[in-house]
């Protein structure tokens, strides 16, 4: 039921944006990322996805390992596309 939801949700093909953060550290940012970004790439959704925490870096560091897993392992795993935006020096 929640995929045919989700489903018709982006049947018009356009792009969408989530945002998950708070400005308090522990709250689960990372986790929820990862587990929003899981799930829409089984369901076969393309996407990408921007780690702009500089400091802890932890959703850059999970996408870094599980790419190397998937590597090191030869798995079929999907992968967004995932990029990094590193602390502006000054």
């Amino acid at each position: 039921m929640l995929k045919l939801a989700i489903n018709n949700v982006f049947m018009n093909k356009e792009a969408h944006i989530i945002v998950i953060g708070n400005e308090k550290g522990g709250t689960g940012k990372t986790t929820t990322s990862i587990h929003v970004i899981m799930a829409l790439l089984r369901m076969g959704f393309k996407l990408g996805c921007i780690d702009i925490d500089s400091r802890q870096q932890s959703l850059d560091r999970f996408m870094e390992n599980r790419e190397q897993s998937i590597k090191f392992d030869n798995l079929d795993l999907e992968m967004p596309e995932h990029y990094f935006i590193p602390r502006a020096l000054g």
